[in-house]
């Protein structure tokens, strides 16, 4: 028997569900071919189905020891490396395939996704749509890039971007779901609980759609969706996060039906595992507040290209009036009132891990204009 017939034989073992023997015998093959990149990377790739991440680590970078442009096995790489939360490490696997094979779609969107995650949305949109341009029906790809693009505040192409994802896959749920909250955030509630509907109707256990549809609608005893999410809950193989979710939603359920002790428990509930899932700590909040101190006090002397155009900041507590402070300061027709903009976080979150990173704390007038 040759090898590419073991091959296929151990292949078609774990195409059957019978993944414990697929292991068993592609190891077996690593045995007596312990020089072959091949192995090593469908090892990895058996291991990672079955979340054993760490052996999976350890054979995608023997297949790279073994052949340094193996692309396939930098990619699977980068993506146990993002799935282990070390996203730097993963970016440069990603490079590292790209690099190696230009046109690796799944790469650049995969690179794309820790940009955004990384809040360096210019370079995410790049990705994305590198993607697409290798790849011009990548349904995951138009969703992601519609997802940086609403970040960006550059609605309407987000929203053109989720659309093209849905035509090119009609029963993509997640980017129904996704459009519904880029139709939230334009205060087009109606528009938005349909798409919410849509990706309910598509797949009725997304606790992310029920949650989001939760926040709009008004309940009564007869509606079917509490069933579904009071169903859910009773599973036990659901995140920490869809638990917080669904325990929110079910408080408002409540809520609406005038379930006083039942809105109250799930909400206790419900603030709970978030507060369990946050892991909050005052004692990081200081440093971090202090550090921002420290990094913005220093006085610097910049040479800059004056603008027109003067930003107006709003600040104050929540529900507080800020939004209708906005409204009447923009209905003058010299100023245009932009909402709820991430752009200084997004600017200053990785300038400010870097420093905390390096235990600096004084900005330099390079870094400040860059």
């Amino acid at each position: 028997m040759t090898l590419e017939s073991k091959i296929n034989s151990v292949i078609a073992l774990y195409s059957n569900g019978q993944i414990e023997k697929a292991i068993e015998g592609v190891e077996a093959l690593i045995k007596d071919y312990p020089n072959e990149a091949l192995l090593h990377n469908i090892s990895g790739a058996f291991y990672q189905a079955i979340g054993q991440l760490n052996e999976s680590l350890d054979s995608f970078e023997k297949a790279i020891t073994i052949n340094s442009d193996y692309a396939e096995a930098h990619y699977n790489l980068g993506f146990t490396l993002q799935q282990l939360g070390q996203l730097e490490a993963a970016m440069k696997s990603y490079e590292q395939a790209i690099a190696i094979k230009h046109a690796y779609p799944n790469a650049h969107n995969n690179l794309g996704a820790i940009h955004q995650e990384l809040g360096q949305l210019d370079a995410a949109v790049k990705s994305y749509e590198q993607a697409i341009a290798i790849k011009p029906d990548y349904a995951d790809a138009y969703n992601n890039l519609g997802n940086a693009l609403r970040e960006l505040g550059q609605f309407d192409a987000g929203v053109d971007s989720l659309k093209k994802a849905i035509a090119i896959k009609p029963d993509f749920a997640q980017a129904q779901n996704n459009l519904g909250i880029s139709f939230q955030e334009r205060s087009q509630v109606d528009d938005a609980v349909k798409q919410y509907e849509k990706a309910l109707a598509l797949q009725p256990d997304y606790v992310l759609a029920h949650h989001h549809l939760s926040i709009h609608k008004k309940y009564t005893a007869s509606d079917p969706q509490i069933a579904q999410m009071q169903s859910l809950l009773s599973t036990g193989n659901l995140s920490q996060s869809d638990r917080t979710r669904l325990c929110f939603a079910l408080a408002k359920v409540n809520e609406d039906l005038g379930n006083k002790d039942e809105f109250f428990e799930f909400l206790h509930e419900g603030n709970r595992l978030r507060k369990e899932e946050l892991n909050y700590s005052l004692d990081n909040s200081k440093i971090l507040s202090s550090t921002v101190k420290k990094m913005f006090s220093s006085t610097l002397s910049l040479s800059y290209e004056p603008s027109a155009i003067q930003p107006v900041f709003i600040v104050g507590m929540l529900r507080s009036g800020t939004s209708l402070v906005e409204q009447i300061v923009a209905s003058h027709h010299a100023v245009y009132g932009a909402g709820e903009l991430n752009t200084l976080a997004n600017l200053i979150e990785p300038i400010l891990n870097d420093h905390l990173a390096k235990d600096k704390h004084n900005l330099s007038a390079k870094t400040f204009l860059s």
